[in-house]
């Protein structure tokens, strides 16, 4: 079949003018390896001589094979190498930002969503618009928390004027998560009911006055969220300063600080429009303020809030693609 002095090997190899095939597993297949399927691999069912291996050439491979399967790879882990890299990358402050960015972005969706399922009805698999509340006010808990680490990273480890705004500005809104917390589930839970339907039922019922402990609940929940308003806004206003503080060459002085500001400033406004109105229709008034606030509150300032984030988010992608976060000393937070 070959000529003389030539095995198959050789015949395969360079020795005849063409370069040396490679095969998977360094297995040559057999002429019969279409028999096997295109899936299929051969392998050797026994090993080579003794002698084959003295004289260097390896273990021989025998003419019958038998048909087996290609290893198929077992799930979709990253490799070490990858997953360090991403822990990497995910320590900088502006990578942090954009994940911030858009679970805010996506809270302040659900927001609008909630209104225009209001005022249309149920989605499918009947859900309304205090089951679309509730997801905004999980997903807002970790956006602001993400908000807070980034924030943290870009003042750094010092104690100059930008890393005391940086960490006011995270020490603010970890107060606003705690206390968020608190008014939305362990306050509402104390009275055996959730905070969605805690509002509705107080907003629907045709009865005014406060009575027992769902006017506890009521009461507590106004002044836990305009402490946790207040302090947004207190927060929005250190990221101002923030701004200010750090260098004229680095990318947080493009930080959307002022439009932050404004949202959570029309938002704290709206917050109190909306509990003077239910206050005032739990007293058996009319709650004029109610509406507006909860406009305020549900559309404009969320829309505010989107656009603000947007701009957050287009900064630190576009920082994260030039690379330019080297000229902060705070890249590694």
């Amino acid at each position: 079949m070959f000529p003389s002095g030539l095995s198959q090997d050789d015949a395969d190899g360079s020795s005849l003018g063409r370069e040396p095939r490679s095969y998977p597993y360094g297995r040559r297949p057999d002429r019969d390896a279409t028999r096997c399927g295109t899936a299929a691999k051969l392998v050797p069912t026994t090993r080579g001589t003794a002698e084959h291996k003295s004289a260097g050439r390896g273990p021989a491979q025998k003419a019958f094979l038998r048909c087996g399967r290609w290893p198929r790879p077992r799930g979709r882990r990253l490799p070490p190498a990858s997953r360090e890299e991403v822990l990497r990358w995910f320590r900088r402050p502006e990578a942090r930002l954009a994940g911030a960015s858009v679970v805010l972005i996506g809270s302040n969706l659900l927001l609008i969503v909630a209104v225009l399922v209001q005022a249309v009805g149920e989605l499918p698999g009947r859900i309304g618009s205090v089951e679309v509340v509730r997801a905004a006010l999980v997903t807002d808990l970790v956006g602001v928390a993400l908000l807070a680490w980034a924030l943290a990273g870009i003042g750094g480890p010092g104690a100059d004027r930008r890393a005391r705004l940086a960490r006011t500005a995270a020490v603010l809104l970890g107060l606003w998560i705690a206390i968020s917390v608190a008014w939305r589930y362990a306050v509402p839970a104390g009275a055996s009911t959730d905070i969605g339907s805690l509002m509705y039922a107080t907003l629907a019922s045709g009865d005014p006055g406060c009575v027992g402990s769902r006017c506890t609940a009521i009461l507590l929940v106004e002044g836990m969220w305009i402490v946790t308003s207040g302090l947004f806004l207190l927060a929005h206003v250190a990221v101002l300063g923030l701004r200010k503080a750090v260098g004229e060459d680095e990318w947080a002085r493009d930080l959307p600080a002022l439009a932050w500001l404004l949202s959570a400033g029309l938002s704290f406004g709206g917050t109190l429009a909306s509990i003077v109105g239910l206050t005032a229709q739990m007293q058996g008034g009319d709650g004029q303020l109610l509406l507006p606030g909860i406009a305020i509150k549900l559309v404009i300032a969320p829309n505010l809030f989107v656009s603000a984030y947007v701009a957050s988010l287009r900064l630190s992608l576009d920082v994260l693609r030039e690379g330019t976060a080297g000229r902060s000393p705070t890249a590694a937070g």
